[in-house]
């Protein structure tokens, strides 16, 4: 009876090597169920954390909640982005386990912004009460990496360089950011206009939406630094991609004569009074026509109003001025301007 009586303290304390040791002393009196030498023989198992080719572990270690030896609270995680991009978001998982290998918690963890080559340290914490985690196992979920920028040109124009532009406005102190591109004309003649189209991206790489910006009268061999505003779609530093095209360029061939600038004035009677400047960007003297379109707020035509310019010296620009009286009722929101040839006199 008293060995039956030891067999059974060992038992109460689950500890199968003392009830192993007591059990080859009584020839196996006593002994527990397979079910019961099972859960008593349960171990945590060994510390995991799992990465992958954008993503190393550097070291991981269980995070005690007050100096070596006391309870652990959670995962100490150091990773780094070998990535050769931004990483916008990564999301990983951590399971807990106590001593017997149960589960204590699983932790969501996300990081945002992950820059490439950077090194984060994280601390993965357990919400639960009285925890104490002796192993854990963590893998990545869920990845985006934010594109790489991009810019191309076409055969007229080359892209020498791009990036975001940062700067502060001087009088109200509010961050603002661009797209600079360096850009050339590589051919032999002068471009009238070229056309960028930029399509913003996140983080994540989900489109923010896209913005349009034209250059003009860039001459043969000549570079620019071209600024395109994005501010219209984005808040500050919420755009971290862009992928830029080059749609369109135009040479004097197809379009000689250039709208360097244009306003609308609304008069006290409600006509349309627009203005602006063309500029003849050939060698030779040209006639224009400068077509003016008017739309309602639903970007519906109320009317287009055509004026002829003529005799435009090579080189030089010429003033242009319209009415347009609204159809009763309507009211002008915007309008398009186009500028056409109508002839070309040489001398």
């Amino acid at each position: 009876m008293d060995n039956i009586q030891d067999i059974r303290s060992a038992n109460d304390a689950e500890d199968l090597d003392t009830l192993l040791k007591d059990f080859d002393q009584t020839s196996g009196e006593g002994l527990p169920s397979p079910e019961k030498l099972a859960e008593m023989a349960r171990k945590a198992p060994e510390p995991i954390a799992t990465g992958n080719e954008q993503v190393e572990i550097v070291s991981h270690r269980v995070l005690p909640k007050s100096g070596e030896g006391s309870p652990g609270k959670g995962v100490y995680l150091e990773i780094k982005n070998i990535a050769s991009a931004a990483i916008g978001k990564l999301i990983l998982e951590t399971v807990m386990f106590d001593a017997k290998g149960y589960v204590i918690d699983t932790v969501e963890k996300t990081v945002t912004d992950f820059q490439c080559g950077k090194t984060r340290v994280l601390r993965i914490v357990t919400s639960a009460e009285k925890a104490d985690v002796k192993s854990y196992e963590v893998k990545i979920t869920n990845m985006a990496v934010t594109p790489v920028a991009t810019a191309a040109g076409d055969k007229r124009i080359e892209v020498l360089k791009h990036g975001f532009h940062e700067s502060t406005n001087e009088e109200t102190d509010e961050f603002n950011k661009d797209i600079e591109v360096a850009i050339r004309n590589v051919s032999p003649e002068t471009v009238v206009t070229t056309i960028f189209n930029a399509e913003l991206f996140d983080a994540e790489g989900s489109s923010m939406g896209e913005v349009r910006h034209i250059e003009s009268d860039i001459k043969p061999n000549t570079s620019r630094a071209v600024i395109i505003p994005i501010n219209s779609i984005t808040g500050y530093n919420s755009a971290k991609s862009y992928k830029i095209i080059t749609s369109k360029t135009t040479t004097v061939d197809t379009q000689k004569v250039l709208l360097r600038r244009d306003e609308r004035k609304v008069l006290p009677n409600g006509d349309i009074n627009v203005s602006g400047i063309v500029k003849n960007v050939s060698g030779i003297k040209t006639d224009a026509s400068v077509a003016v379109t008017f739309l309602d707020a639903k970007k519906e035509e109320l009317g287009t109003m055509v004026l002829p310019v003529k005799d435009i010296e090579p080189g030089s620009v010429r003033n242009f001025s319209l009415l347009f009286h609204p159809p009763a009722g309507e009211t002008v929101k915007t309008y398009n301007i186009d500028i056409g040839e109508t002839a070309d006199i040489t001398v």
